[in-house]
Formats: C-alpha cells, sequence, structure tokens
C-alpha cells in the first residue's frame, strides 16, 4: 500500500488552511490537545471522544516470555498501555460504507456552497450519533 504516514506537521498546516487561522495558534491548540491526553492518561483517566474513539490505559499482567534470540524463557514485567478504540462511525467511514461529513459547526473560513455536489468532503452533514 505504500508509505501513507501523516505527521502532525501535516495536520497543523491542513487545520490552519481549513480555519484560516494562523499556523502558530493551531501549533499551540494541537500540542496542548495532545499534553491534555497524554496527562490524563498517565493519571489513569479514560478519554471518551464523541465520533471518533476512545483511548484509555489497560494493565497488562506479569507473564512469562522468551528470549527470541537464546529462546530461554524471561519474566516480562506488568504495565500500563494506551489503547484506542475507534467509534463505529470512524469504522465505517475507513472501510468505505460512509461517506465522511463534516459537522455544522466545524468553523471553516469558507462554508460550503450550496451548489457543491453532495459526495464533496465539505458537506455540513453531522455525522451519525454513535456511542463508543
Amino acid at each position: 500500500m505504500g508509505d501513507l504516514t501523516k505527521t502532525k506537521r501535516e495536520m497543523v498546516d491542513a487545520i490552519a488552511r481549513r480555519l484560516g487561522l494562523p499556523r502558530a495558534d493551531v501549533v499551540r491548540v494541537v500540542d496542548n490537545v495532545m499534553l491534555e491526553i497524554i496527562e490524563n492518561l498517565a493519571r489513569g483517566y479514560r478519554w471518551e471522544l464523541r465520533d471518533f474513539g476512545v483511548f484509555e490505559v489497560k494493565e497488562r499482567k506479569p507473564r512469562k516470555g522468551r528470549n527470541p534470540r537464546s529462546g530461554q524463557e524471561v519474566q516480562v514485567p506488568p504495565r500500563r498501555v494506551v489503547t484506542f478504540r475507534p467509534c463505529k462511525y470512524m469504522k465505517l467511514v475507513v472501510d468505505g460504507k460512509l461517506p465522511l461529513t463534516l459537522p455544522e459547526d466545524a468553523g471553516f473560513s469558507e462554508p460550503a456552497s450550496p451548489t457543491q455536489s453532495s459526495s464533496s468532503h465539505t458537506e455540513t452533514q453531522q455525522p451519525p450519533a454513535t456511542e463508543v
């Protein structure tokens, strides 16, 4: 499938362009959103972002593992890991079963024109409410 990696820089640039905001302001917002999520996950909180998904911390129990080089059994210590569960809407969009729709309050600097086709990614329909 090739390298389809996106970076934080590309996300910041896209948001700045889409909302007509200075890039520096968007960088501060994105950095602070990420910091807030990380900081609270470290404290054990669960993040539920409607129409996106759920981030949570799960405890992994200690277990026995094997050193792949020597085959020797080793004790793997307990640890905390971050998990992400996408919402139903995201799953359906990624699978191509639903078109991507944007919330009416997405804050675009240029609203979609009424003559745009309904398949455009900038249509202003509210995504279906989903529980995760």
